[in-house]
């Protein structure tokens, strides 16, 4: 409340950069909240009147959003937004926004479209391999496909034996 209050002090200020850091602590930080509806359109209105001057927000923040917005089971809104957000980003950043959106189908219930989705999608970073084989593993077990369960566990025992996402994978 207090950021968003300060957004909007910033902004009758003319203080424009400052309102738009205000807002996007908001939107970013506290995706699931009403203040983040909110700062939405604020931010809308800020980034055309600022232009080339509006202060982008980094990849991690943005990702950061869509997480949290997975971890508020809020499946299908963190997916519309990381295919948003895929594109716009390079490197390990894309590629774990990538493996995101067929986790949010995992937890959305669409198992299937999860797995297969999962199966064919190909990353570089390790640990973004390594997530994307946590969730196809849990996607096959709620589709009861034990053999494809078993390959994508053997597949993290051989790449990524020493990644969380292993350790998380047998607790399924």
């Amino acid at each position: 409340e207090a950021d968003l209050e300060l957004g909007k002090a910033c902004e009758e200020a003319g203080d424009l950069p400052g309102a738009a850091a205000a807002y996007q602590r908001v939107y970013y930080g506290y995706p699931v909240s009403d203040e983040a509806a909110a700062a939405e359109p604020a931010l809308r209105r800020l980034a055309v009147a600022l232009g080339e001057r509006y202060p982008a927000p980094a990849p991690a923040t943005m990702l950061a959003r869509a997480w949290k917005m997975l971890e508020a089971r809020r499946w299908i809104p963190a997916r519309h937004e990381l295919e948003a957000l895929a594109p716009r980003l390079a490197g390990a950043e894309r590629d774990l926004a990538r493996v995101r959106i067929g986790a949010a189908d995992v937890q959305a219930g669409r198992a299937p479209a999860a797995f297969f989705y999962l199966r064919s999608l190909e990353v570089a970073d390790p640990e973004a391999d390594a997530e994307r084989l946590h969730y196809l593993l849990a996607a096959a077990r709620r589709m009861r496909k034990f053999d494809a369960m078993d390959a994508a566990l053997a597949d993290l025992r051989r790449r990524h034996p020493a990644s969380p996402w292993r350790l998380e994978a047998l607790e399924i």
